[in-house]
């Protein structure tokens, strides 16, 4: 749908949210909304089956996994094996399954906490980062406390004329060879994404 129909940004957007929600009433406005745009991709999308791309219509519950990680995977493990006979392309594939099976369920005996070891991991890391911080809500309500008063129109302010008779020049300095850059760098205990 999106190769057909998807140079229209509002239909893209549209049927995206469209796979994603879990209601068909919220599933049916947004068709309606497509039919407005282009009632070819709604046929074309409806042909193909709703219960086939929709969370709606799915009689499985996905929770939002739909990979192909284990295929790629297991593609990876066998690439060297794919020219034997099938027999043995199939033998090859359940040792590394079984390989696989083994080495998980071995690590995960060892587990000692309730979560997994990345999860752990992850979380003793946000912890770490999080013992330098003094957030709190008074420090928030401070932070907005101040008023901004506002300027009115710049005819209507009153400058005196000695200001106003100043000509202020740019800074002189001379531009960094290279692209200017364009993110901020984060502060400390920021995540990255703002």
């Amino acid at each position: 749908m999106l190769r057909r129909y998807g140079k229209n940004k509002v239909l893209r957007d549209i049927f995206r949210k469209a796979v994603k929600v879990y209601r068909v009433n919220q599933f049916t406005r947004c068709m309606e909304q497509m039919a407005n745009i282009n009632s070819k991709a709604v046929m074309y999308v409806t042909d193909a089956g709703f219960e086939r791309w929709l969370r709606a219509y799915n009689r499985r519950k996905r929770y939002n996994i739909m990979l192909s990680n284990i295929a790629e995977a297991m593609n990876n493990a066998i690439k060297n094996y794919r020219e034997l006979p099938i027999t043995g392309v199939i033998d090859y594939s359940r040792g590394v399954l079984q390989h696989w099976f083994h080495d998980r369920r071995t690590s995960a005996g060892k587990l000692k906490s309730t979560l997994t070891t990345k999860a752990d991991v992850n979380i003793c890391v946000k912890d770490e980062k999080a013992r330098y911080l003094r957030y709190s809500s008074a420090f928030l309500a401070a932070a907005y406390s101040g008023k901004i008063h506002p300027i009115g129109h710049p005819p209507e302010w009153l400058v005196l004329e000695d200001i106003a008779s100043v000509v202020v020049l740019p800074p002189v300095g001379r531009h960094l060879p290279g692209r200017p850059k364009k993110n901020r760098t984060p502060s400390f205990g920021e995540e990255g994404h703002y």
